[in-house]
């Protein structure tokens, strides 16, 4: 049995749901990297290696309270 961990990519981790995601992954010792909409507004922001590099996508990204 490997003991390889897997590497997860967490969009929406500063929502409500991201961060107990994030809290959980931290407690299990999980390798993570998140990426927010502020990161995208960056020129030197590297999404296609945050991507290569991951293993899953965890996909929370929404839009709050729009009505």
């Amino acid at each position: 049995m490997s003991s390889r961990k897997d590497h997860f990519l967490i969009t929406g981790s500063t929502g409500f749901v991201g961060t107990h995601v994030c809290d959980i992954l931290n407690e299990t010792g999980q390798r993570y990297s998140t990426i927010s909409h502020s990161n995208l507004l960056k020129p030197d922001h590297k999404v296609r290696e945050l991507i290569e590099k991951s293993d899953a996508i965890i996909y929370l990204a929404g839009l709050a309270h729009r009505m």
